[in-house]
Formats: C-alpha cells, sequence, structure tokens
C-alpha cells in the first residue's frame, strides 16, 4: 500500500491536479511549453528511439517493460514518496501526453505499480465537499 496517493494523468490537467492537491510529475521525455511541473523523472518515460517510426508496438512494449522492471516497482514507489515527502505534499500526479483513453506508457507504468501491489489509477475530476461548519 502507497504511503502516497499516486494517479496518472495528462499534462491538459495539470491545473486542475495542482487545484485538487496534487505534485504535478512529468514521465514524458519533454513537456509542453503550457504546463509547469513540479519535478519530471525521465527515466519513467519512453525513449526517443521507442517513439520513433523505426520502433513496432512489440518492441515499444518490450524495451518499456524492461525498463520499468529494472528500476522495480518498490524503487520507483520508494522515489515518489520521497519526492512528495521533499514536497510536503501526499499526492502526485504522474503525466505525460495522451489523454486517457489513448495508449499511452503511464498506463503500462500504473499497471505494473499495480500488478506489483501499490494503488496507482487514472485521475478522475474531483469534487471538493465546502463545509459551513
Amino acid at each position: 500500500m502507497n504511503k502516497v496517493k499516486i494517479k496518472t494523468s495528462y499534462y491538459a490537467k495539470a491545473k486542475e491536479l495542482r487545484e485538487n492537491g496534487y505534485l504535478v510529475v512529468g514521465i514524458s521525455i519533454g513537456t509542453p511549453r503550457f504546463c509547469k511541473l513540479d519535478a519530471q523523472l525521465k527515466e519513467l518515460a519512453p525513449t526517443r528511439y521507442m517513439l520513433s517510426p523505426q520502433c513496432s508496438m512489440d518492441e515499444y512494449l518490450r524495451l518499456y517493460d524492461e525498463n520499468i522492471k529494472s528500476q522495480t516497482a518498490d524503487k520507483i514507489i520508494s522515489k515518489l514518496e520521497s519526492l512528495a515527502e521533499e514536497r510536503g505534499c501526499n499526492k502526485i500526479a504522474l503525466c505525460c501526453y495522451e489523454a486517457p483513453d489513448k495508449f499511452c506508457h503511464r498506463h503500462l507504468l500504473s499497471k505494473f505499480l499495480r500488478d506489483n501491489g501499490y494503488d496507482v489509477d487514472e485521475y478522475k475530476k474531483e469534487t471538493r465537499v465546502y463545509s459551513l461548519f
């Protein structure tokens, strides 16, 4: 179980994520100009080769799988928890470019972490509950 709430999302949601108390962490090679990140973990991004036309989908899946398995789920979560602790935050959003309904490496990362016992899923709009008391 995570000490920190971890979601995946995409850069277009960065403002909403931040408004809902998330640390916005990029897991892509680059980032859009409109998006200010709190941190970036390029070691969780696909390589430029993986994004090139020379790389087949089967090769992409194999290479990304090798990359995240070499880092281990425990080490990835430990790094995220340390980052959150350093920033005084208890929620992290791992972001990249693709919308939730498009294929993306963040879905592979999320599945890998879930398969290893961690609670990580796609961010859905949160509604704030206000109390007058």
